[in-house]
């Protein structure tokens, strides 16, 4: 058995990273023999995904749906709700149809099932990424309750218009704010991706692409801007969603690029599957297919078989798929290799959510009633809500309200039930949400006596009114005279001690298909408002809303204002709480509020323009503004007042300049200056002053929400890397570039601090310099790192100090073998004095003699402290010849060096000398002419694995017939290794010229190359089987060339980023090697450095990109282990066994050190010679 197999089998089952996700083996030949049983019309019916009616979200509906799905025409449902009626359905797919593959169950699941939390909008503005995740977690736990296993839910479409009626789904105008709470709603559903529990379900990430920056705020509208903007203002948080693992992605209306986004397979398949490595399936929006009709760019069967072809899997509603696939599969318009692999995703969800072992897995009837709008998660709502909402205003201390006195509250909003949950909230029920009239009298308590009067229609409008309160949300409209209103109104409020005046929009004023050209309160509710400020008493205006709206008025004449979008089922009570300060009020906003609707589009991180307008300045000749109005927005992003106040103070740089390869910390003195104890988000934001393209006056780039008491102080630290700097050039390069930046914190993105540093050039080394740097920090893994009892090399060492599997002290005898080798070249590069390398030898060697070896032989592993074998696998607790052939190549190449020193060198030496001639290789031929890799007291030779054929394992063979006391004969070479010739098969790889048959049939990972020929020198190098420089030269440059070719389509790979070897990856420990199968994106530094004897050009070409990105790629120990640019993964690891070849292969580069001590061992020369080895180094004199 190879190494390969070795390290893959023992590694990943013991002492290996473990990613999330990876190819599941098991799911794949299930999911293949299935697909074999299905006709072409049961693969096209997993395509179909139809709607059942019990909810209206679309302008179509779907018929005969039963006797669809018991002829596997169907792959899901969706607005069909409760866990009786789904389970019903599921059983007729399960138990009636031919293949009794389970359906998925959807539904809009937004910010809630029937508890419900605030609008999106309203989430995002509490700032708190906690308190989001756990909304989708309840979210999660009660539809998957009543039967739902997958949300389309999050939308994460960036708006930078109010006007447009969807804001209120989204999170608002800033990429950075939406990624992160992108993030936190998948983790909310999805819970750790493995869907193992019966609570989480799918989430679906939508609308995939720019659906929110539609022309002029209109729903569904054209969009069209430059991808340097798309990439840099709207990409984020899908991609975002994408690392977080979401299971799906809705495609969106819109069109791209001229492209409606159904059908572009730039989006669908170069960006999310070949960038972004998306391996979810995506489903289109509600009829997105059969809309593409009037887009104008093709009849059904046209636009079917495009949207296929671009990468949808899914089609909702329109059944264009269901119709059409068939007959375009005849017209070679698709291919069934397309059917197959839409198929193939749906069925992967499925599988993934645990729906072929048990199709009921999320139809349990007892769920609901225990699960389902419990008190403790409508505390949580609650508590939420109150977390959301932002205090606008507040002159004079108005609010908090004392619980006493006359209370008034006044408005169409006041008294209603059915608008608190606000749009997209499809599960609720409306008659279960307090009205604010309630929640206001619970929380007042006895000693407050609350009044009521509705003073107004939503609008003046009945038509208007009726298009705003769809779906069951009517307002109950009075019809009375807006007079006759008014004057019941104003009674009441002169009756009061203050007012609270419930304005704004319905629900439905906001959402899909509500947009709106007006962002003004509506005029008759306006008219009302503008009579109860001329009563005299303070009022308080409770603003509903799902956008921004335009409150100049409000802003000048009403003494506060608190924003409470619509807060959920549990918004009346939170809306008291604010109210009456129970709850100190923290939201901020995150979307710019304008003065004027003429401002839309407004967002706070907007370019400067040639000629630009100074903030807070409002007309200037010849500048970019406005005639009527200043450009500055009436409330800006990330505005939202408290109860207390808090003051910002003492910012600071720890630098004023950033290395590309470093960080430093801003940090501002944060002070509760008020008297209450308050929340406060604090917000960083930089600007890059000078770029290759134009950039934004600020960018969000972090934020930390902090509770100060009255009084306190802290200071808060944010951390700048250059990785924070990075943005979209003109290429579409995600880089960072050097120049000033400035420093911005504050409590918005209009009041802050600031300060400036300086992002340096990209430090330039020469050659050599850089050759010594890798040198020497890889020298440091087996010096500053090494194990202190033993002086050997770890195992591994993590930077983090985490060690799951208690494995710190694990030392391997191989990778001190490269170690040794790393420190005797250390020594002549003065990094260490002889005297102290003579110390740390010396401490080696009497570990060696005092811990457990094996006839002679070491084993893989030891305990560091106690000598004390650590087996590498069940049945790997003996001696590993591999490892010792390893071990033993630098003990002679250390006996070398100090064979002709002074007397205390020589004695070590000599210490060497026995190790080596103390190893029993004839033991390990287990009486036959083949060298076997293990054996053990306790399981002899069980693990039988005969080593031939070539691998890393030739230095062993040359050891075992140099031996001079336990030497094999040739015949172990020749039948063994060699195969009696058959070792010998001309091939090509790559187009490169190969003389060897490897062990994988083709070529291996490169450390094949490697660990052989740390001492012994492949110069010239021969024997009747091959020219071994040669050989490893063009095994190499195979390697190299496949990277390159990259069949696979990984992110970074190419010419100066190549080499794929054994090593950490995603998914574990393993051996990556050129072709599609053991090729998983991850690419190792060692195996390009480490091969600079064979390719020196081609090598330090790696070396100096790798060195670019050292950010991300470089520790104190040279280069991490391995990295994936596709996964975007970087794992702060390193294996002695990957750093030790780069050390030694470098320095034998430079000077050949480690090669010549080694060749010129008596007992090597004299192995060479015996198995009939040619090289120069046996031609030179002694």
């Amino acid at each position: 058995m190879n190494r390969i197999l070795t390290i893959l089998v023992c590694l990943t089952a013991t002492c290996c990273i473990h990613a999330q996700g990876g190819k599941n083996e098991k799911m794949d030949r299930f999911i293949d023999q299935l697909i074999s049983k299905m006709t072409l019309e049961e693969k096209i019916g997993q395509l179909n995904l139809p709607s059942a009616g019990d909810i209206t979200t679309g302008q179509a509906t779907s018929s005969n749906i039963a006797d669809k799905i018991r002829k596997g025409q169907v792959g899901g449902l969706f607005n069909i709700k409760g866990v009786t009626k789904i389970r019903d359905v599921q059983r007729i797919a399960v138990e009636e149809s031919r293949l009794k593959i389970p359906l998925l169950f959807g539904m809009d699941v937004i910010h809630g099932y029937e508890t419900v939390f605030p609008i999106p909008l309203g989430l995002a503005a509490t700032w708190n990424m906690e308190a989001i995740e756990q909304s989708a977690r309840i979210a999660a736990i009660e539809a998957s309750a009543d039967g739902i296993c997958w949300t389309f839910s999050p939308m994460v479409d960036i708006s930078q218009d109010a006007r447009w009626g969807r804001v209120s789904e989204g999170n608002g105008e800033d990429p950075f704010l939406g990624g992160e709470i992108a993030k936190a709603m998948v983790r909310g559903y999805q819970g750790d991706n493995s869907y193992t529990s019966n609570n989480h379900i799918m989430a679906c990430v939508k609308h995939y692409a720019l659906y929110g920056a539609g022309f002029a705020g209109r729903d569904y509208n054209t969009v069209d801007m430059s991808r340097i903007r798309m990439f840099n203002e709207y990409m984020y948080p899908y991609k975002a969603a994408i690392e977080a693992g979401v299971g799906s992605v809705m495609a969106s209306f819109n069109e791209v690029d001229g492209v409606p986004a159904t059908a572009n397979k730039w989006l669908m398949t170069d960006i999310l599957r070949k960038q972004w490595k998306f391996d979810g399936f995506v489903v289109t929006d509600y009829t997105g297919i059969s809309e593409m009709v009037p887009h104008g760019i093709g009849d059904l069967p046209t636009v079917s078989a495009r949207a296929l072809k671009a990468g949808i899997d899914m089609d909702m509603v329109s059944e264009g798929f269901l119709t059409t696939l068939s007959q375009s599969l005849k017209e070679n318009k698709v291919n069934v290799e397309e059917i197959d692999q839409a198929c193939r995703r749906i069925l992967e969800a499925k599988y993934k959510l645990g729906l072929f072992d048990n199709p009921y897995k999320f139809c349990d009837p007892d769920r609901p009633a225990k699960e389902i709008y419990t008190r403790e998660s409508r505390e949580i709502a609650r508590k939420i809500a109150a977390e959301s909402f932002v205090l606008l205003k507040n002159q004079q201390e108005v609010l908090p309200l004392k619980k006493s006195g006359k209370i008034a509250v006044i408005g169409p909003l006041a008294d209603t039930r059915s608008n608190m949950p606000g749009t997209w909230s499809v599960a609720v029920d409306l008659n279960k949400p307090m009205t604010l009239v309630e929640g206001i009298r619970e929380v007042a308590g006895k000693d407050a006596r609350v009044l009521y009067a509705k003073g107004s229609n939503l609008t003046a409008d009945p038509e208007l009114e009726k298009r705003a309160t769809m779906f069951g949300r009517e307002l109950g409209r009075d019809n009375r005279t807006d007079k006759e209103l008014l004057n019941e109104a104003l009674k009441v409020a002169r009756q009061s001690d203050v007012i609270v005046a419930a304005l704004g929009e319905s629900s439905e004023m906001s959402g899909e298909s509500s947009s709106r050209t007006d962002l003004n309160i509506p005029d008759v509710q306006k008219e009302l408002l503008a009579e109860l400020a001329k009563t005299g008493k303070p009022v308080v205006l409770v603003v509903f809303t799902g956008r921004p709206l335009t409150l100049t008025w409000e802003e000048k004449h009403i003494p506060a204002i608190l924003n409470v979008w619509f807060g959920g089922t549990e918004a009346a009570p939170a809306i008291a709480d604010v109210l009456f300060g129970d709850v100190n009020p923290s939201g901020k906003l995150t979307m710019s509020f304008p003065q004027n609707v003429g401002q839309s589009p407004l967002f706070y991180n907007h370019k400067n323009t040639g000629r630009p307008l100074e903030e807070g300045k409002w007309f200037e000749k010849f500048r970019s503004n406005y005639l009527d109005v200043s450009n500055d927005p009436l409330y800006p992003f990330g505005f939202g007042l408290s109860y207390t106040q808090f003051e910002y103070s003492n910012l600071q740089l720890s630098h004023s300049q950033l290395r590309t390869d470093g960080e430093l910390t801003a940090t501002v003195t944060l002070t509760n200056t008020g008297k209450r104890d308050g929340q406060e988000t604090v917000q960083l934001y930089i600007r890059d002053v000078v770029g290759s393209v134009t950039r934004p006056v600020k960018e969000l780039k972090g934020f930390q929400k902090v509770f100060l008491k009255a009084g306190e102080s802290k200071n808060i630290s944010f951390k700048i890397t250059p990785e924070l700097l990075k943005f979209y050039n003109y290429d579409l390069d995600y880089v960072y570039e050097p120049g000033e930046f400035q420093v911005m914190v504050g409590g918005n993105s209009r009041d802050t601090k600031m300060a400036t540093f300086t992002l340096l050039e990209e430090e330039k080394i020469s050659e050599e310099a850089l050759l010594d740097s890798v040198q020497r920090r890889t020298f440091d893994y087996f010096w500053n790192g090494a194990e202190p009892v033993s002086g050997m090399a770890r195992e591994r060492l993590n930077v983090d100090s985490n060690y799951p599997l208690n494995d710190r002290h694990i030392i391997t005898s191989g990778g001190s073998g490269f170690g040794i080798m790393a420190i005797i070249a250390g020594i002549e590069r003065n990094y260490v004095t002889r005297a102290e390398g003579f110390a740390r030898m010396e401490k080696i060697v009497s570990f060696l003699e005092r811990a457990d070896k094996f006839h002679g032989a070491f084993p893989h592993w030891w305990d560091g402290e106690t000598g004390k074998i650590k087996p590498f696998s069940p049945k790997d607790d003996g001696g590993d010849l591999v490892e010792t052939a390893f071990l033993v190549q630098g003990l002679l190449t250390a006996h070398q060096y100090y064979a002709n020193g002074n007397k205390e060198e020589r004695e070590l030496a000599a210490r060497m000398d026995k190790l080596w001639r103390d190893v029993d290789w004839n033991w390990y031929r287990n009486k036959e002419n083949v060298l076997f890799w293990h054996w053990s007291p306790e399981h002899q030779w069980d693990m039988n694995f005969r080593v031939r054929g070539f691998n890393e394992c030739l230095i062993m063979y040359i050891l075992a017939a140099a031996s001079p006391t336990h030497g094999v004969p040739a015949k172990v070479y020749h039948e063994g290794w060699a195969e009696n010739g058959a070792i010998v098969k001309p091939h090509t790889a790559e187009n490169l010229p190969m003389n060897l048959r490897y062990q994988t049939g083709n070529i291996g990972p490169l450390f094949w190359a490697h660990y052989s020929f740390l001492g012994l020198d492949p110069n010239g190098l021969k024997d009747q089987y091959a020219n071994y420089f040669d050989e490893m030269k063009n095994y190499t440059l195979a390697n190299r060339a496949y990277c390159i070719r990259n069949p696979k389509n990984y992110k970074g790979y190419g010419e100066n980023c190549w080499g794929l070897t054994a090593s950490y990856s995603v998914k574990g420990y393993a051996a990556h090697a050129p072709n599609e199968k053991e090729d998983h994106g991850v690419i190792s530094p060692t195996a390009a450095l480490s091969s600079i004897v064979y390719t020196p050009e081609e090598s330090i070409d790696v070396m100096k990109y790798l060195y670019q990105k050292k950010d991300k790629t470089w520790g104190d120990y040279g280069f991490y282990d391995a990295f994936s640019e596709t996964e975007n993964w970087y794992p702060q690891q390193y294996l002695a066994i990957d750093q030790g070849p780069i050390a030694i292969m470098i320095e034998n580069y430079r000077s050949q050190l480690l090669w010549n001590l080694f060749m010129q061992h008596p007992d090597i020369q004299k192995g060479l010679r015996k198995l009939g080895f040619t090289s120069p180094h046996l031609d030179k004199k002694k």
